[in-house]
């Protein structure tokens, strides 16, 4: 079950922030093989001038700087094949949705036995 975080400065008013985490989530889980419900996304907007590239800052997103970032989080050893899908899915999904030519930087955080709790018990 793949977790993503996304942050990244405003979109143009004409995106549907909706329409691209259900569209990421539908091309996550079919490239995956994964039931949609088990792809979690947030998204979290970060405020106009607080995100600096060296020292420019911009209101809102452009296409050629600024990338949204996003942190690909799962659950227990995954083979670099399955790994690298999901990077270029992700990366591939919302550059196409929100029209960045490839401008998104996307990593992958195992999460491991024993350093998280769900339901109010320690994943082992």
């Amino acid at each position: 079950m793949p977790i993503i975080e996304i942050r990244a400065l405003p979109q143009k008013q004409t995106v549907s922030l909706k329409k691209v985490i259900s569209k990421l989530n539908k091309d996550l889980a079919t490239a995956c093989g994964y039931g949609p419900k088990h792809v979690w996304i947030t998204w979290t907007n970060i405020e106009p001038g607080l995100y600096f590239e060296g020292r420019d800052s911009a209101p809102l997103q452009p296409k050629d700087s600024h990338p949204p970032l996003v942190n690909v989080m799962a659950f227990g050893k995954k083979q670099d094949l399955e790994i690298g899908l999901m990077l270029k899915t992700v990366s591939e999904s919302l550059s196409d949705s929100l029209s960045l030519g490839g401008n998104v930087f996307v990593r992958y955080t195992e999460l491991k036995p024993g350093r998280l709790a769900s339901g109010g018990e320690i994943v082992k």
